[in-house]
C-alpha cells in the first residue's frame, strides 16, 4: 500500500516513505515495568544481532527527521527498518563456523 501510494502522490511531488522500528525503549516500556534500555535489551539477546539490543527513540526520530528534510528529496517509496537487525532473521552463532562444520 505505501509503495502504490508513493507511485500516486509522486505526481503531487509528495514522498511516501516508511519506518519499521524494531525494539525501541520508551517511556511506554518503562511503565510497563521495563525499568532501562539494558534490562530491555537482556530480553531481545539472541535475537538482535547489535548490542545493546534495544533501541532508543532517538533511533527512529533521526530517521523521521532525515525523511522530512531535502537530504531524502529522492527518496520514496522506501522502508528504513531500524531494528539493530532483528528483521534479517539471523542468529548470534556461539561457535565459529570452522568449528561447526567439524562435527
Amino acid at each position: 500500500m505505501m509503495r502504490r501510494a508513493a507511485q500516486w502522490f509522486a505526481q503531487y511531488h509528495i514522498r511516501v516513505n516508511n519506518i519499521n522500528p524494531g525494539p525501541i525503549f520508551t517511556g511506554m516500556v518503562k511503565e510497563s515495568g521495563v525499568e532501562s534500555q539494558a534490562a530491555m535489551g537482556e530480553l531481545h539477546k539472541g535475537k538482535i544481532n547489535l548490542p545493546p539490543y534495544a533501541g532508543e527513540v532517538d533511533d527512529i526520530g533521526y530517521a523521521f527527521v532525515y525523511l522530512a528534510s531535502d537530504e531524502s528529496k529522492f527518496m520514496t517509496g522506501a522502508d528504513l527498518v531500524i531494528d539493530g537487525g532483528w528483521s534479517t532473521n539471523s542468529f548470534i552463532p556461539r561457535k565459529n563456523i570452522h568449528d561447526i562444520l567439524q562435527k
